[in-house]
């Protein structure tokens, strides 16, 4: 990969890594063997962008995918593990706060639209390997004062 119009080898793999696990498919063999030359220090720096760019669940994803010929050191095959079982117990738990809240704006006639979080992740391959945030409701044709007398 090298230097590139996008960027360096760590850049250029992370992409790689991402566009594999977003959309679930392989890559192309010859960005398998730039991967399996990527030093301990660069595979640290990977998963680094991921986990700043919030992706963790992709690239674990992606690493789930990779061949045997790819060896990714063991620390961050466990992180990567550890990544997945976080964000699907977090996908539960915001599951469970999410129907909590639709049951109590029901009690007082609201009919929320959930935008983003779960609403999104839906459209992933893997749902619960997104990372979620806060739940952003949205009320049309409400008016609060109404509800809240």
């Amino acid at each position: 990969m090298g230097k590139s119009a996008v960027g360096d080898t760590v850049t250029d793999s992370f992409l790689s890594l991402l566009c594999c696990g977003l959309w679930e498919r392989p890559m192309p063999e010859e960005e398998y063997t730039h991967l399996s030359l990527l030093s301990g220090q660069e595979w640290e720096a990977v998963w680094s962008m991921a986990v700043r760019q919030t992706v963790t669940g992709m690239v674990a994803a992606a690493l789930e995918l990779l061949p045997d010929s790819v060896a990714v050191p063991s620390r961050l095959d466990y992180a990567a593990m550890a990544a997945t079982d976080r964000l699907g117990a977090a996908h539960e738990h915001q599951k469970a706060a999410q129907e909590q809240l639709s049951a109590l704006f029901a009690t007082h006639g609201l009919s929320p639209v959930y935008m983003k979080g779960l609403e999104a992740a839906r459209l992933y391959p893997r749902p619960e390997l997104r990372e979620l945030g806060d739940i952003d409701v949205f009320f049309p044709e409400t008016r609060f004062g109404d509800v809240l007398e």
